[in-house]
This record gives structure tokens, C-alpha cells and sequence, in this order.
């Protein structure tokens, strides 16, 4: 599986990768350990319908009584609308924390699917709390809509930057790079420069991932090729004592950059 590239901006984060399932699974794994460590409100645009599991099943992906609502969108009479509405866990006077918006039944055409996050994306906007949000949403649906309507952007655009309201975009896209976004959005250049992270998802997922440049490898050891490494490691191996009975081994994990 393609790791995705993770990049950070001061106003959203982009994950990107050429396939689909990588950026999927990064963002389930952030969904994830923010329910187990915030109480931040999580909204998720679901086009594909791979989120689903998160309101029917959590249990099992994270334990506990957390609040949770689905809305399922379709088709009617040729535009979205919101269906189904699905409650999970949800005590009486309470918010929830997780909101999925399953728009994947209005795909069948991008505009139609690009209609329905942006009446997602009004309604929450219209009740909102003053609570810190995080919002996952694909952006691809978005590269077919006419660029001469910016109808669609402006709503997204409206929620990035709500007034008084901290928002935390994560966006996935195999199409849009953070200067076509930055453009859609008007996010000026200087204030959406970045550190870009590679394959984060193969870190703990149990906390944010720390880059620590502590390790320094050295310029002969960068310069071999995966054969001269693998001997010199399977001669250092050769000069290593052999453990007693009552010693353990420590094994530290070697990073080659």
C-alpha cells in the first residue's frame, strides 16, 4: 500500500497519494485517536461510503459511549437531500462529537456530489458551536465542477474560515496540489507554507507523529548501495558478544534516510 504525503499548512492539512486507500486509512486512524483524546467536534464528508463503520460499528474501533450521528444523503427528483439521520449513543441535550455525512449516493454525477457536501457543510454551519472542529473531506469531487462557478468553493471557503471558530481541515486528494487549493480558497501563499511529512501512517498510531531529526547518518553510510549495507551490518553482527543466560537483547531500530 502507497503511504500518503502529509502536508501541513497553516490552514489545512493535505493528504495525498496517488491511490485511494492509504489516504483513507491515515484519516480513519486520525478520526480514531481524536475521539480517544479530544472532545473536538469531528465532521466527515464521506463520498466514497468507507466511514460508516465509525457510527455502526465504533465500538469496535473505539471504545466507549461516544456521541455520533450519520447523515445519509440520496437523490430526489435529481438533487441531494438529507434522508436518514442515524443516532448513535446520544444522551438527551447532548451534541455529537462525531458527524459523518454519507454523500457517496449522490455521486452518481460530481456536481450533484459537490451539491450535497455543500448543504452538509450550510447545515452544520448554520447551528455551529463555538467548539474547535475538525473537518476530513476529499476534494476531488471538486476538480469537475466548472471553474467559471466558485459557488461551491465559497461555501468551503466560508466554513475554512468561520469567524470565531477554530476549524482544522484535513483534505485528501489525488488531483489538487496546495497551490491550486490555496488559489480556490484565496489563502494567500506565505500564510499556507508548510513542512511536508512523509509516510505518517506508518507511525504510532496512538499519539501524533514527532519528526526527530536526533539521528544523523553518516555520509558513507548514505552513500551505500542495499547490498554493501546489508554486508556491513551482517559483519558487525559477526563481532557482537554472544548474550549469557540471564542478559536480554535490545534491539533499537536503525532509520536510513
Amino acid at each position: 500500500m502507497v503511504e500518503p504525503n502529509i502536508i501541513k499548512t497553516k490552514y489545512y492539512t493535505l493528504v495525498s497519494a496517488d491511490t485511494g486507500h492509504g489516504k483513507t486509512l491515515w484519516c480513519k486512524k486520525k478520526v480514531a485517536r481524536l475521539l480517544r483524546t479530544t472532545q473536538d467536534r469531528i465532521i466527515v464528508i464521506d463520498v466514497t461510503g468507507e466511514y460508516a463503520d465509525f457510527v455502526l460499528d465504533h465500538d469496535r474501533i473505539v471504545p466507549g459511549h461516544i456521541p455520533m450521528v450519520m447523515h445519509q444523503y440520496k437523490l430526489s427528483g435529481g438533487w441531494p437531500v438529507d434522508a436518514h439521520i442515524i443516532e448513535v449513543d446520544m444522551p438527551i441535550n447532548r451534541q455529537p462529537q462525531l458527524i459523518v455525512y454519507d454523500v457517496s449516493r449522490t455521486m452518481g454525477t460530481w456536481h450533484r456530489g459537490v451539491l450535497a457536501i455543500s448543504d452538509a457543510l450550510l447545515g452544520y454551519m448554520t447551528g455551529r458551536e463555538n467548539t474547535t472542529t475538525w473537518l476530513f473531506l476529499n476534494l476531488d469531487p471538486y476538480f469537475y465542477e466548472k471553474q467559471d462557478d466558485e459557488t461551491s468553493w465559497k461555501v468551503l471557503e466560508h466554513f475554512v474560515k468561520q469567524q470565531g471558530q477554530t476549524v482544522k481541515p484535513v483534505f485528501t486528494s489525488q488531483k489538487f496540489s496546495t497551490d491550486t487549493i490555496n488559489q480556490r480558497l484565496h489563502i494567500e501563499e506565505a500564510a499556507s507554507q508548510g513542512a511536508t511529512i512523509q509516510s505518517e501512517s506508518k507511525a504510532d498510531t496512538s499519539a501524533d507523529y514527532v519528526v526527530d531529526d536526533r539521528c544523523v547518518i553518516p555520509a558513507e553510510i548514505k552513500a551505500m548501495s542495499k547490498e554493501e549495507l546489508t554486508e556491513k551490518i551482517a559483519e558487525h553482527e559477526k563481532t557482537q558478544k554472544s548474550l549469557k543466560n540471564n542478559e536480554a537483547e535490545i534491539k533499537l531500530p536503525i532509520h536510513i534516510v
